[in-house]
């Protein structure tokens, strides 16, 4: 087969993996788009600032300005409909694929190349990364590390670092590239390809790495600590040695999922996995010695050239990361964090199925070809129907990890949209009961008795979340609204004015305190409440009004 066929297919099956997400609406991706700052087109703002900057102050520790201006640009021309955000990134995931297939291609041949490329183009565990908006940062940074491992290979240099840079500026996951890097040419030397290793070019990655560490120290403060829950990551309130323990048995699911695309979920957080809290579990010693006896393997396959040992050596720099080894990371586990690490298992499988037509085993060899290929496109396909709205998604991951806290949260939500506030009630009642402290859960749940019209349920509920998250500026809000409804209006004040004191720039609480106060005929309270607003969204539409009435004409 011509070279260029390898990687026309390459591209085609990358494509036609994902030709049906192309009908899809938003689920977990429209975290991005909900962020005020990109749908406002605040470019300086996300260019320096937390990458939840706009979301009720919380912080995730992490700076991807690269990821949200260029959502910000696609939400100017494309706005809300979901299509086009769907199109872009199954074509980002066609590039990604075709740059496997060259870089493959060049280490070990069209054939393995372009078996490869096919691999990493229909394998299931990439529908996250591909299907949902949220994993548009893991597309652009192995974009990036894929991208210079290709040029690298033809001598432009300075488009490398540029490519590199951007990568960073995506998800810091890209600062892995040195490493593969290395790993690459290790295997080029010991095949007698390469002569001495490119220490200045390593050099120079490494001062990228340094003025890329420069500037988020310099925009978020230092390294800051991101807002990591036990809901998310159960493994942040371990202990080191029995969270690097926990971290090894999830790395085997991690594999597992590799070699067996089953029972995938948008969400594996508290109680979806067991999580051991004792060091000696026999679960954990298991999980330790399959560990130590795969780190034995690949110390063997690295004394040995070849396209297998490469594959597993790019497994362990990639994975390195987002294992929660080194430290916690923001989740306990999600399969768009194999996007980048998943290369080295479709080189590692493509150098195994080549050795089959090694042996002159050809028929074998197609077959073989054949059957993965189809079974894995298949998955693919039916995952990506998960993917079609957030209710769907979230009842697929229900189905498969049915004690997941995030995923009734999910449904409820979803369910909630659509107006179904006694099934929302229900998911928000059961994501509660299985996580207390998930204030996101009692807040909801406070919506639908308003909704309802329960309004002294929903201040318990609302109190119930103030109480989990002080600095729940919404809560407080709406909380106000529903002492309001009741006609209690110093405690309808008092809720408000605990949400501007925890939010000062929270406009529609100072506005509805204004009304409040107006209500209650304290007239310097409301004056004063109604400037702040004013002076807050100096454009609204009630603006001549309230000045009229501030200026008691």
């Amino acid at each position: 087969m011509p070279q260029r066929l390898y990687g026309a297919s390459v591209v085609f099956f990358a494509l036609f993996s994902y030709i049906n997400i192309s009908g899809n609406g938003f689920a977990l991706d429209d975290f991005g788009l909900l962020n005020p700052l990109v749908r406002d087109g605040e470019w300086v703002r996300l260019a320096t600032s937390d990458y939840w900057a706009g979301f009720d102050g919380l912080r995730s520790g992490l700076y991807r300005p690269l990821t949200t201006i260029l959502l910000a640009a696609e939400f100017q021309v494309w706005g809300e409909s979901p299509t086009p955000y769907h199109v872009l990134s199954a074509i980002l995931h066609a590039v990604n694929s075709l740059l496997v297939h060259l870089l493959v291609q060049r280490l070990g041949g069209p054939m393995v190349g372009g078996l490869a490329g096919i691999l990493f183009a229909v394998h299931p565990i990439h529908t996250e990364a591909v299907a949902g908006l949220g994993g548009r940062a893991d597309l652009l940074a192995a974009l990036g590390v894929l991208g210079v491992l290709w040029l690298r290979g033809r001598g432009r240099i300075l488009w490398a670092v540029l490519v590199f840079s951007g990568g960073l500026l995506a998800k810091e996951q890209a600062v892995v590239l040195p490493g593969l890097a290395l790993a690459l040419d290790w295997h080029g030397r010991t095949m007698g390809r390469i002569g001495r290793l490119p220490w200045k070019e390593y050099a120079l990655y490494g001062l990228v790495v340094a003025l890329w560490l420069a500037l988020r120290w310099q925009v978020l403060g230092g390294f800051a600590v991101p807002d990591i829950s036990g809901l998310d990551n159960p493994l942040v309130e371990l202990a080191p040695s029995v969270r690097i323990a926990n971290a090894g048995a999830i790395a085997w699911r991690y594999l597992g999922l590799l070699v067996v695309p089953y029972k995938l979920s948008a969400d594996y957080s508290f109680a979806a996995l067991p999580v051991y809290a004792d060091f000696f579990s026999w679960a954990l010693v298991a999980s330790a010695a399959l560990g130590m006896a795969i780190l034995l393997v690949v110390c063997k396959f690295a004394r040995a050239p070849g396209l297998r040992s490469l594959g597993a050596l790019w497994m362990l720099i990639a994975f390195s990361l987002v294992a929660n080894v080194a430290a916690p990371i923001g989740t306990i586990m999600a399969e768009r964090l194999l996007y980048l690490p998943s290369v080295g298992f479709c080189l590692l499988v493509a150098a195994l199925m080549e050795g089959v037509w090694g042996l002159g085993r050809r028929r074998l060899f197609v077959l073989a070809c054949t059957v993965l290929v189809a079974v894995l496109l298949g998955r693919t396909w039916a995952r990506n129907a998960d993917w079609r709205d957030a209710e769907t998604l979230f009842r697929a991951a229900i189905a498969a990890y049915p004690h997941s806290a995030k995923a009734h949260q999910g449904l409820g939500e979803a369910m909630m949209k659509r107006g179904d506030w006694l099934g929302a009630l229900d998911e928000f009642g059961r994501a509660a009961a299985i996580y207390p402290q998930y204030a996101a859960a009692h807040y909801n749940s406070g919506l639908c008795y308003w909704w309802l019209r329960q309004y002294e349920n929903a201040i318990t509920a609302y109190e119930r979340a103030v109480a989990i998250r002080p600095g729940y500026a919404r809560a407080w809000m709406n909380m106000g609204a529903a002492h309001h409804a009741l006609g209690a209006l110093a405690a309808a004040a008092a809720a408000y004015r605990q949400a501007v004191d925890t939010r000062p720039d929270f406009a529609p609480a100072w506005e509805n305190l204004g009304h409040t106060y107006r209500e209650m005929g304290d007239r310097d309270r409301a004056v004063a409440a109604y400037r702040a607003f004013l002076r807050l969204r100096p454009e609204h539409e009630r603006r001549a009004e309230y000045e009229q009435w501030i200026g008691g004409t």
